[in-house]
């Protein structure tokens, strides 16, 4: 009896621990990412790459034009990373895995692999980065969060969110301090931003832009009028 309970014992505390250590593990990783944006001038095609490295190392890459031939890639750097990609038919985007890329600005180009011909360059631009979320509070629906550089400025976007019935959205909300939309906010970390609703009918800006439009239509109705009664009063020859 006393060795049962001596082993359930055991195996409470290595499940304990398990519990415990596997979460710190998963995160404390650190999140890298970056992107680049290039365009050939005497060609045209364009590149759009965007790395990542969370639990994998991947580099994702979208081109305005399908190759004609297998590409290879490279990275110019500290240290260079180069990967043959087969491309499929008709496609423009792909993903390379890497080894964990280091913080820094690489230079990313794509080649021809039959003749060597580099097709397209960019500077690929590697750093920490942060998520920027929103929560929708009261109301409902969902918003995609964003990874941003740290100590980037981030503009704050409009709400989708839909407000609770009898009333709109105003502003967000971070560590209970108000902030409008199009404000821009220095990322050092983590945010998470809450939607904050104004009891009563969508904004006094709305309603002054109806205001100003039935305004303008108005006086240009005024000056058709006057231009119709002006031709009728012209004397005849």
């Amino acid at each position: 009896m006393n060795a049962t309970k001596t082993i359930g014992f055991v195996t409470m505390v290595v499940a304990v621990l398990a519990a415990a250590i596997i979460p710190l593990s998963s995160s404390d990783a650190t999140h890298i990412g970056g992107e680049g944006h290039g365009t050939n001038e005497l060609t045209g095609l364009k590149i759009d790459a965007t790395y990542s490295y969370d639990k994998y190392s991947i580099l994702w890459i979208t081109l305005s034009e399908k190759p004609i031939d297998k590409v290879r890639i490279y990275l110019i750097s500290g240290h260079d990373e180069s990967q043959d990609v087969e491309m499929l038919p008709n496609a423009k985007s792909f993903n390379v895995f890497l080894k964990p890329l280091s913080e820094g600005t690489y230079r990313l180009g794509v080649q021809l692999q039959s003749t060597g011909l580099t097709l397209v360059e960019c500077d690929l631009i590697i750093g920490q980065t942060c998520t920027v979320s929103f929560s929708a509070g009261a109301g409902e629906g969902t918003m995609n969060p964003s990874e941003v550089g740290v100590g980037t400025s981030y503009t704050l976007p409009q709400s989708t969110f839909d407000a609770p019935s009898g009333y709109h959205f105003k502003d967000w909300i971070f560590n209970n301090q108000h902030y409008s939309v199009g404000q821009k906010v220095t990322v050092n970390g983590d945010m998470e931003f809450l939607a904050y609703y104004e009891e009563g009918p969508a904004s006094e800006g709305d309603d002054m832009t109806m205001v100003i439009i039935a305004a303008i239509v108005v006086v240009v109705l005024l000056l058709i009028i006057i231009f119709i009664l002006m031709r009728r009063r012209r004397p005849t020859q």
